[in-house]
């Protein structure tokens, strides 16, 4: 059943989809196909089954299992979820586009008042924060109430409703352009080639709708800090978006600070300019506060990982242990406690708490493999800082015989790791006094760019100096 059309629709459900799911059945199928209850029940709290697995469990032992009726009964199930999730959408994340057709098949009927209704809904949701998509649902709604307008032949006829269709859709094609621009810099595509005009265009825009559109504005600016624009700096594009953000959807919110973030890594940290870490830990940081980065009241796993990785880096050391404590619980529950334990022992680790670094790394389950060779490598570089010998060279050895014996773990993984170990037992039984040996082991670490936590090893080194 591993990543079948029907597990995936299953695992893409909210706690609301699931009990909307629930109901759905119950209403449509039971009591009579009790069997599709069970079939969406077994997939929601178990993934590993097999087919066959899955069939025994519902039908019992002694019917033989049916390809037939297993395709059909997933068919019926799947259609159901579909359903389902198309209702939550319009219900929630497409209001507007709900209410855009509601507008078309009022008009269609004959239905004013509902029309009316429908159309004041529509201007109230239309008021809050900005998105693309909102431009053409405005576009299209004008084009509608127009076209309701000649249909009732009034005497006194007005085109109001046409031009602001018209404008409405200049400006989705505005954001849609500029949105494209800014991917083809972010991606580092020649984008003069492929959209023509584009200084001219992005001039207008900026004269005649910046001001007045904070969204046209922030795509604008994002584009001319690629450009290196005179006057456009990283600072003065994250203050403007600071002011302006409330403006904007949440979902073009992620999008502007994301080009934002791959400004600081791409063409800044990853060019040797190591001081962008602090604008991209400021980033980052907005995005938690601001809850640009939680959606659906979740946190990504890997914006969890990035913004500990980078509040070390950048040693905001109280701020990353206060987010994992408060942020934590938005990971997925599986991976929770792992991500708790492990990452707040990484800040113990940077504070010197190493007693509570050995507590905390005790508690983390080797669920994967990245797991089991961070924590261990942290468990080494704590027991050294302790100058706990015996535990040490214990662990040192365990650990190579896991990167020897364990075929999960790449190639270039097992040498950096086992370098790593090669020159810890040196540096561990280095003669203080003898110069040309320290001399020497700092050279060969320094040269060798197949290491594990390089750094790390170079400034104990230094530290013997």
């Amino acid at each position: 059943m591993a990543k079948s059309k029907l597990l995936t629709a299953i695992q893409s459900l909210s706690k609301d989809e699931v009990n909307a799911a629930r109901t759905k059945i119950k209403h449509q199928y039971l009591p009579k196909r009790k069997d599709i209850q069970s079939l969406f029940e077994l997939l929601l709290i178990n993934d590993k089954l097999s087919k066959t697995e899955v069939w025994t469990k519902i039908y019992g032992k002694k019917t033989a299992f049916n390809d037939t009726k297993w395709r059909a009964i997933q068919m019926k199930l799947n259609t159901l979820l579909l359903e389902v999730i198309q209702e939550s959408a319009l219900n929630h994340e497409l209001i507007p586009l709900r209410n855009l057709i509601e507008l078309k098949i009022f008009d269609q009927r004959k239905l004013n008042k509902h029309f009316d209704s429908s159309w004041l809904e529509l201007e109230q949701i239309i008021q809050g924060p900005r998105h693309t998509e909102d431009y053409f649902t405005l576009s299209k709604a004008y084009e509608i109430k127009q076209t309701k307008i000649l249909k009732e032949k009034v005497k006194a006829i007005s085109f109001d409703a046409l031009t602001l269709s018209n404008n409405y859709n200049e400006l989705y094609y505005a954001c849609q352009k500029l949105k494209n621009i800014c991917y083809t810099f972010s991606y580092q595509l020649n984008v003069q080639s492929t959209i023509p005009h584009q200084d001219m265009f992005l001039t207008e825009l900026k004269e005649n709708f910046s001001s007045n559109h904070p969204l046209i504005n922030q795509y604008l600016n994002v584009i001319f800090l690629y450009k290196k624009q005179e006057g456009y700096d990283l600072e003065q594009c994250m203050d403007q978006f600071v002011e302006q953000q409330q403006a904007i959807h949440q979902e073009e919110a992620l999008n502007i600070l994301t080009l934002l973030m791959n400004y600081c890594i791409d063409f800044k940290i990853n060019k040797g300019e190591q001081t962008y870490f602090n604008q991209l830990f400021k980033l980052y940081q907005l995005g938690i506060e601001k809850s640009i980065l939680i959606e659906q009241n979740q946190l990504n796993q890997m914006h969890y990982k990035n913004i500990v990785t980078v509040g070390l880096h950048t040693m905001n050391l109280d701020w990353t242990a206060s987010f994992i404590e408060k942020y934590t619980q938005l990971l997925p529950k599986a991976a929770q406690a792992n991500a708790y334990n492990f990452n707040l022992a990484k800040v113990l680790f940077k504070q010197e708490k190493y007693d509570e670094v050995v507590e905390l790394l005790s508690e983390v389950e080797y669920s994967n493999i990245q797991y089991q060779l961070s924590s261990k490598l942290m468990l080494i570089k704590t027991y050294y800082e302790l100058d706990e010998g015996q535990a040490l060279e214990a662990l040192m050895e365990s650990f190579r015989l896991l990167l020897i014996r364990n075929n999960k773990i790449s190639k270039d993984f097992k040498t950096q790791y086992l370098n790593l170990l090669k020159y810890l037992k040196k540096l561990v039984y280095l003669n203080p006094y003898d110069t040309a040996e320290k001399e020497q082991l700092l050279a060969d670490v320094s040269n060798n760019n197949e290491l594990a936590d390089k750094q790390w090893i170079l400034g104990k080194l230094k530290e013997k100096a």
